[in-house]
């Protein structure tokens, strides 16, 4: 499966499961389907693409992973 579909399909589990999390009336509904929605769309938006970096630089793999790690952590942090 090519990266760029996975990180689609993650993407649209990720809203998916933000926008499911937002019709619910449920605390405990709430946290399923936000959490298992959102949870599930960004890891399958994040292994893509440090997949991908570790192909582009290879001599580099734990500088740029410390940089989409940093910029995920960063992405939530600002999100959430």
């Amino acid at each position: 499966i090519p990266p760029r579909f996975v990180i689609l399909i993650g993407g649209t589990v990720m809203v998916s499961g933000i926008l499911v999390g937002s019709l619910t009336t449920t605390f405990y509904n709430f946290l399923i389907t936000y959490g298992c929605g959102f949870g599930a769309g960004c890891g399958l938006a994040y292994f893509p693409a440090v997949m991908s970096s570790w192909t582009y630089f290879p001599n580099h793999k734990g500088r740029i992973s410390g940089i989409i790690f940093g910029a995920f952590g960063l992405g939530s942090a600002i999100f959430n």
